[in-house]
């Protein structure tokens, strides 16, 4: 019994795995007086993702942004950071798929390829104001990202700890930039 929950828990992260995750269009920009970062997110085969929805699996999509204080001999310095989750999962009863933003729930009948990047194109952060950052000095704009599974019980996690838990392998990109 204990084997089949396990297997049934596990077939959908199996089945998501081994996928890729893409940056494109990634700008750090102004917006007001503040500094701001700007990207949109693509998916190397998103079928995948919406088979483990379909099976019930809860997916989030982690975003964790940083300006750094670019130094040449020692670490960077972090000036500023947010994570965003954002959940992905259907609704088994109604059929329906949620995406649960940190402000808002979007609520879609049909989930395919193309309301996935309809959702997470042009993606902005605001990071500092601009009155926080010195001219001439470098600073570096951190953008990682990864897909994970949730909702898998922490005794699964304790058991099979050597088993990677993240959908689609983390992403990063650093931008570097001076005023």
């Amino acid at each position: 019994m204990l084997t089949m929950a396990l297997v049934l828990l596990l077939a959908p992260v199996k089945e998501a795995g081994s996928q890729r995750l893409d940056l494109s269009s990634f700008i750090i920009d102004t917006y007001g007086d503040k500094l701001m970062a700007r990207f949109s997110i693509e998916i190397e085969n998103f079928e995948k993702i919406k088979t483990a929805l379909d099976n019930g699996s809860k997916v989030a999509l982690l975003c964790d942004v940083s300006l750094l204080r670019n130094r040449a001999l020692i670490w960077d310095v972090t000036l500023a950071g947010t994570e965003i989750e954002v959940g992905l999962e259907k609704d088994l009863l109604s059929g329906d798929y949620k995406i649960l933003f940190p402000h808002q729930t979007i609520s879609l009948n049909n989930f395919e390829e193309i309301d996935f990047l309809d959702q997470f194109n042009e993606m902005k952060v605001e990071l500092v104001p601009l009155e926080k950052l010195e001219p001439g000095q470098k600073y570096v704009v951190r953008i990682q990202v990864k897909l994970i599974s949730k909702g898998v019980p922490k005794w699964i996690k304790r058991t099979l700890f050597f088993w990677s838990w993240d959908l689609a392998r983390s992403i990063r990109y650093d931008m570097e930039f001076s005023l």
